[in-house]
């Protein structure tokens, strides 16, 4: 069954877009039976913390999962007329038939004065919010890949975040960008909106580190 998932997300990004690659594209996923930790190697090299263990967000899951590094994948793309210019950091879909669930995800270690807007300027909180919107917007905008992604029960978008010094007139989607930035405080655990996207709603969720995701 995800087979065509994966089947149908390499066309919609690739030949759908106007682009047919020469060479087979790595389709870069792993199965998750437990639990887990995800990380973001661009945010934690940047880090320079020795306690930073590049862990930034743990699932718990009792399901077996597929976790596709969806930025990794949708990097092969760069330069080409199928690029995307903005791209959450994860997919994640349930591999049993039921099609219990399918998350995108984003991750950030910040401090949290970068995580909340300030001053005028772009926090990442809204930062994530728009890649994941986008992102899922791309993946709404192809068929049959479309009707894969809303036959999961449960759409969801993650925002999984780290303290960097952790120790033990607007438009409808700026408005809802605005909701998610700061409502409520971030320092929230777990954090939750529902969003429309494409006529669609997601559940949109802040886990901040060291809360777990339980899937």
């Amino acid at each position: 069954m995800e087979r065509n998932l994966e089947r149908n997300l390499m066309l919609c990004l690739t030949h759908q877009r106007g682009y047919y690659p020469k060479h087979s594209l790595i389709f870069p996923n792993v199965l998750h039976s437990a639990s887990f930790a995800l990380s973001d190697s661009v945010a934690c090299q940047a880090c320079n913390i020795n306690q930073c263990n590049q862990n930034i967000l743990y699932i718990d899951t009792k399901t077996r999962l597929s976790v596709l590094h969806f930025e990794e994948f949708v990097s092969q793309l760069d330069n080409t007329r199928a690029a995307l210019s903005e791209r959450c950091d994860y997919l994640i879909y349930d591999e049993e038939e039921d099609r219990n669930r399918i998350a995108f995800c984003e991750l950030s270690c910040s401090s949290d004065k970068y995580v909340n807007p300030n001053e005028g300027r772009v926090g990442k909180r809204a930062k994530a919010y728009s890649q994941l919107m986008k992102s899922i917007e791309a993946l709404l905008s192809a068929s049959p890949l479309d009707m894969e992604i809303l036959s999961f029960r449960k759409k969801e978008a993650l925002f999984g975040w780290r303290e960097r010094n952790y120790t033990g007139m607007m438009d409808s989607a700026m408005e809802s960008m605005e909701a998610f930035s700061v409502t409520p405080d971030s320092e929230a655990e777990v954090l939750i909106s529902q969003e429309p996207v494409m006529k669609h709603i997601f559940v949109f969720k802040q886990i901040k580190y060291p809360a777990h995701y339980q899937w």
